[in-house]
């Protein structure tokens, strides 16, 4: 647990917990709960449009069951100390609070990744 963590959870009485994520690991939570449970054309891109995150405001999507969250905050959180943070996203799993987190400089890879798991998901239909 993080010291952040510590510092959100004495203050709100909840048990959140963050748990850093390579882009791998990133990507197959993201299929597990997103991806291989889209049906329609529709749903890939509010996948996709969501990674994509926006430039002046998050971009967010709740999950069919209403379990898992995801938001993406690209560009606004850069400084000096701050450069790996530059674009960050995560998938909030409401019922363990537990907020499962990439960031990166450039969110390229992440994106091109997606891009294949959607066209590998629409070509199984």
């Amino acid at each position: 647990m993080s010291f952040s963590d510590k510092i959100l959870n004495k203050i709100t009485g909840r048990n959140v917990e963050t748990v850093p994520m390579t882009r791998d690991q990133f990507i197959e939570l993201l299929k597990k709960v997103y991806i291989s449970k889209a049906d329609t054309d529709e749903e890939y891109n509010m996948i996709m449009k969501t990674v994509k995150g926006g430039i002046f405001k998050d971009k967010k999507m709740e999950s069919k069951d209403g379990r898992y969250e995801i938001q993406c905050s690209t560009g606004r959180a850069v400084g000096i100390f701050n450069m790996k943070n530059h674009n960050l996203i995560w998938i909030h799993d409401r019922e363990k609070d537990k907020y499962y987190e990439y960031c990166a400089w450039s969110f390229r890879k992440l994106k091109k990744a997606v891009r294949k798991e959607i066209a590998g998901a629409k070509a199984e239909i």
